[in-house]
């Protein structure tokens, strides 16, 4: 019976990866109190996003932000973003300053910092992720990309439903091998 029960946990499937979905409605970014010395302003939209699975332990990084560097000047700016998960259901903040100097958008030299360091987050699953806004540094060509990168720390609980039909599973199991010991005579002839 014990045999059974640490087969059936032996072979059960490792942890499912974890689906991370961005929502876009609810992700901002916003570039505000803007200062130039000439003729140059900074615009910020955010990126394309795409769904993506991490296990535990691993990390991935992808654009966040979109900025377009235009006129001529030096200029520096405020910068506030939020980056929403609808799966699983978690939100990260966080602010930062760009400065910039720009030749007609064409010759751009600046960086982007932000104030807030990685921010570990638990979803309402229970999943725990990291979630690091990059900074920027050297932005050329008049554009630049911000990125941020997330890293699953530990996978969402599972809900009590699940436990129920895994200890309903291991009764079974057991139960089997129970029900298998069949007597056996012996005879001699």
């Amino acid at each position: 019976m014990a045999t059974a029960a640490v087969a059936a946990v032996a072979s059960a499937p490792a942890a499912a990866a974890t689906q991370f979905t961005v929502n876009s409605a609810a992700s901002n970014i916003q570039v505000s109190n803007k200062t130039c010395l000439g003729n140059c302003n900074v615009t910020a939209s955010l990126a394309t996003f795409s769904p993506f699975s991490l296990n535990v332990g691993q990390s991935t990084e992808f654009n966040f932000a979109n900025f377009v560097f235009t006129g001529t000047g030096v200029g520096s700016a405020n910068v506030s973003a939020t980056l929403a998960f609808s799966d699983p259901f978690a939100t990260a903040t966080t602010a930062g300053t760009v400065g910039y100097l720009t030749f007609f958008g064409a010759l751009t030299g600046g960086a982007l910092n932000w104030s807030t360091g990685t921010q570990t987050l638990t979803a309402s699953n229970g999943a725990s992720f990291s979630v690091r806004f990059n900074d920027l540094v050297g932005v050329t060509g008049g554009r630049a990309t911000s990125t941020v990168t997330v890293r699953l720390l530990a996978a969402a609980v599972p809900e009590p439903a699940t436990w129920g039909m895994m200890l309903l599973g291991f009764g079974m199991v057991a139960g089997a091998a129970r029900y298998r010991r069949a007597k056996t005579n012996v005879t001699y002839a």
